[in-house]
């Protein structure tokens, strides 16, 4: 309350409502047990930060963050809209309960991420050319979709400039829970509706992860804008997030249940870690700008 006295010369209810849309459209997500509702609701949630994004319009970097991500946002959204469809095309459901019981009858993927680079590498030797099955095609559509939203590596230009554009309250909630949302929205379509699939798919995933983890927190070194500092931040911690879940998946597809769920739970609480230190730093460093109206480290 204190934080939008910054903002009382302008309507701080169109503020207020953004952020109660943006909670609710969060909820939302999680709670979805329907195709349909899940992305209505997902969808509010991508207009509402946006909002939160654009609030200070006045500024030009600000149009420009919110102009990146919607057009980011609405990518990836396409092609989480394209694994609904296929996935009611073949089955005539967006019930998540049909579609968990449904899609085990799917043609998988390849047994080995290996074996297919070796095929590549090998096109004289007497084996079988592997075509990717439907599995594979929605794995990459919901890796794409998600990972946009998420801000995983090369597919996170969006968000060290959304997150310091917005005002620090919408900012905690962006970094500290919005990411986090995405990241419950990978696990949900991959690990529980798809089954977790082959082993490559969670090397892909681990691959990804180190990626965004180690380029993540190489840019956050390089900054000089403290809110811009946290996002990049926010862009490694998500990778480590990822290579929990991404080893969990190859543990599941070799049949070690054991390591696989505590690779999971290793990935799910660090999520819970992140939402609630990310959403700390956010907030101080929104009480910093506030009384100094200064973002440069270097300066402050």
């Amino acid at each position: 309350i204190g934080y939008n006295k910054e903002f009382y010369k302008k309507n701080v209810g169109v503020l207020g409502l953004c952020m109660n849309l943006f909670i609710l459209s969060m909820i939302g997500v999680v709670s979805a047990d329907n195709a349909l509702v899940f992305l209505i609701f997902w969808e509010m949630m991508t207009l509402a930060s946006y909002f939160l994004v654009v609030y200070e319009y006045e500024k030009v970097e600000s149009v420009r963050a919110g102009l990146i991500y919607i057009v980011m946002a609405h990518a990836g959204t396409a092609f989480i809209v394209a694994a609904f469809l296929f996935l009611y095309k073949w089955y005539g459901s967006f019930d998540f309960a049909v579609l968990r019981a449904s899609v085990a009858n799917l043609s998988g993927g390849p047994k080995d991420l290996l074996f297919v680079l070796f095929l590549l590498v090998t096109p004289w030797g007497n084996y079988s050319i592997y075509i990717p099955g439907p599995k594979d095609l929605l794995f990459v559509l919901f890796l794409l979709g998600f990972g946009v939203k998420a801000g995983i590596v090369p597919l996170h230009i969006w968000l060290p400039r959304a997150h310091p554009a917005a005002p620090s309250s919408a900012s905690a909630l962006m970094s500290g829970v919005m990411i986090k949302v995405a990241i419950y929205g990978l696990v949900r379509m991959v690990i529980d509706i798809l089954g977790g699939g082959s082993p490559w798919w969670g090397v892909a995933v681990l691959v990804i992860a180190s990626a965004s983890a180690v380029l993540g927190v190489l840019y956050a070194l390089v900054e000089h804008d403290l809110k811009r500092l946290l996002a990049y931040h926010s862009v490694e911690n998500i990778g480590i997030i990822l290579m929990g879940v991404g080893a969990s998946m190859v543990f599941s597809s070799m049949g070690e249940s054991g390591p696989a769920r505590v690779a999971l739970v290793a990935g799910l609480f660090h999520t819970l870690n992140h939402a609630i230190f990310k959403g700390l730093l956010f907030l101080g460093a929104g009480s910093v700008v506030f009384g100094t109206h200064i973002k440069n480290i270097e300066e402050l």
